[in-house]
């Protein structure tokens, strides 16, 4: 569902490098950058990235998803997607539920590994995925740490 997003966001990290507007052509050097960023530093790159984002989409992620709009956390990325063929009132809350916990795994189990997410994982981002229904009705929540929580993925 991501990968589409995932190689943006890939592209997005050799272009960019924010340590006095120095442009990186290596991820790993924006791996390290981050790591021994100040708190400041860090909020200033992903609003950065986030911004950088926002004039991509929206964007089909896949055929039942759009990426609308991005925002930055204060180690890492918020998404805002629309499930575009979806409405709340097709399944009761339990289902969605369940579906957001399906949509959680396979969040989680990709961005633990796909080689594209390595920049999350490595400097321990918080992702928030919201899923909203095609009308635009909130229909749940995705919280993780890439860094931490993909050391406890099978």
């Amino acid at each position: 569902m991501q990968k589409k997003l995932v190689f943006i966001i890939s592209i997005l990290f050799v272009i960019f490098f924010i340590s006095n507007n120095a442009i990186s052509q290596d991820q790993q050097k924006v791996i390290e950058w981050l790591k021994g960023a100040s708190e400041k530093e860090k909020v200033q790159y992903w609003f950065l990235l986030s911004s950088e984002l926002k004039k991509l989409v929206p964007i089909n992620v896949d055929s039942e998803t759009l990426l609308f709009n991005t925002a930055p956390q204060k180690n890492g990325l918020a998404y805002n997607y629309k499930l575009i063929n979806s409405v709340y009132g097709d399944l009761s809350q339990n289902q969605w539920e369940a579906k957001i916990s399906t949509l959680a795994k396979e969040s989680l189990n990709r961005f633990c590994t796909t080689p594209d997410s390595l920049l999350f994982r490595e400097s321990n981002a918080d992702i928030r995925i919201n899923y909203y229904d095609n009308e635009g009705v909130f229909l749940g929540e995705i919280s993780f740490n890439a860094g931490s929580d993909c050391m406890n993925i099978d």
